[in-house]
């Protein structure tokens, strides 16, 4: 038989192992639903991130929008105001003009391409315009227009010539147009810098000969006169001048005869024969007369020409169109500009094209003419035979 106490304690051993495995089923209850209550917070906190992203995802995108709209009415209200500066010029308003002008040069957007032109790089910008076929930006564009315009309306325009030339430093007009007016303040180094970024035009040789000239630089006026005299013998301000330049000392005559290959024998040139005091006068007035005689060599708006025969195929004549309307808009007025438009080969393959279109069209109308007339005769015939 058993002990009382020794039943009272297996008794108290069950008991506290129920109890123990119950406290573990609580315990681990509780452990799922406070895992369950974190996770479920995560989740809530997650789709919340990802709300305030998606919010702030399309707060930026809406302002980026802003943005480039704002700019590009900016940069519309900036192109407005630059044409209706350009009709205050023609209307003869150009005060008017130049305040506008030069109020929108100080217009951040354009402040950007300010640079400084006594440390520009003209040989660097010459390389990169070539490299992106001279191809500016809108606002570029307008920078260097209002420059241009600027200069036009002051009687120094070289500094405004220059900073529209940082934009186009291959524009051989831009270059003339700085050359001209370094002979009108007689800044013969500026001239002479200008002149050689420029292909020899007439007007440029003789530019270049009066800088020359007036800068004491003789040999040098005279190696350039014998490589005009060597294309064209006939050339008068060459050989006037090469004659001034003979006459100045005994040395410069030794010179010219090195330059020019001339025989010491001969006591005369020939060209000294030719070449008379009054014609020598002549030229040297103008040399001295620098501002008054380039002033009038040429028209304030000189006509554009279009040379069609340089472009192969009917997308090249398109661009270069635009192009001439580009300039025009930059550096002219389209109410003064006038355009001549050439092209020898093209216009002659047009012209047979006509022609052959033309004779084409008269062989269709003798036979459509010709086909009324048969059916006019058949109806008048049965019409007769009727009655």
């Amino acid at each position: 038989m058993a002990e009382p106490g020794d039943s009272v304690r297996v008794d108290d051993v069950e008991n506290s192992s129920d109890d123990e495995e119950e406290d573990e089923e609580e315990s681990s209850t509780e452990s799922d639903e406070s895992s369950a209550e974190e996770s479920g917070s995560e989740d809530e906190d997650e789709a919340k991130s990802s709300d305030d992203d998606g919010d702030d995802n399309t707060n930026v995108w809406d302002s980026m929008d802003d943005g480039a709209q704002t700019e590009e009415a900016v940069e519309a209200s900036l192109q407005a105001d630059y044409t209706k500066a350009l009709n205050f010029i023609v209307d003869g308003r150009k005060q008017k003009a130049l305040t506008i002008m030069e109020r929108l040069l100080q217009h951040p957007i354009l402040q950007k391409f300010e640079v400084n032109v006594n440390f520009f790089n003209w040989d660097e910008a010459r390389k990169e315009a070539c490299a992106n076929h001279s191809r500016v930006s809108a606002m570029a564009r307008l920078f260097s227009s209002l420059h241009f315009n600027i200069g036009r309306l002051l009687d120094d325009p070289i500094d405004h010539l220059l900073s529209a030339l940082t934009v186009y430093p291959n524009d051989e007009y831009l270059w003339k147009y700085v050359g001209e007016e370094s002979l009108k303040i007689r800044d013969w180094s500026m001239a002479l810098y200008a002149f050689g970024n420029c292909s020899s035009a007439w007007s440029v040789i003789r530019g270049t000969l009066i800088a020359l000239y007036n800068a004491n630089l003789f040999e040098d006026c005279l190696l350039k006169i014998k490589s005009v005299l060597e294309y064209d013998k006939t050339y008068f301000m060459g050989r006037v001048l090469k004659q001034i330049i003979r006459e100045t000392n005994s040395y410069w005559e030794m010179k010219c005869r090195q330059v020019f290959n001339e025989d010491p024998a001969l006591v005369q040139d020939e060209d000294a024969v030719k070449i008379t005091e009054k014609e020598k006068e002549l030229i040297l007035n103008k040399i001295k007369n620098t501002g008054k005689f380039i002033a009038g060599v040429e028209p304030a708006f000189k006509p554009v020409v279009i040379d069609v025969g340089t472009c192969s195929n009917l997308a090249e004549v398109g661009i270069y169109l635009c192009d001439v309307y580009d300039r025009i808009e930059s550096f002219s007025s389209f109410s003064k500009q006038s355009v001549v438009v050439c092209g020898t080969n093209v216009l002659d393959e047009f012209d047979e094209i006509a022609h052959d279109a033309s004779v084409d069209l008269i062989d269709c109308v003798n036979v459509v003419q010709d086909l009324i007339d048969r059916i006019v005769s058949v109806e008048t015939t049965q019409s007769a035979s009727s009655i």
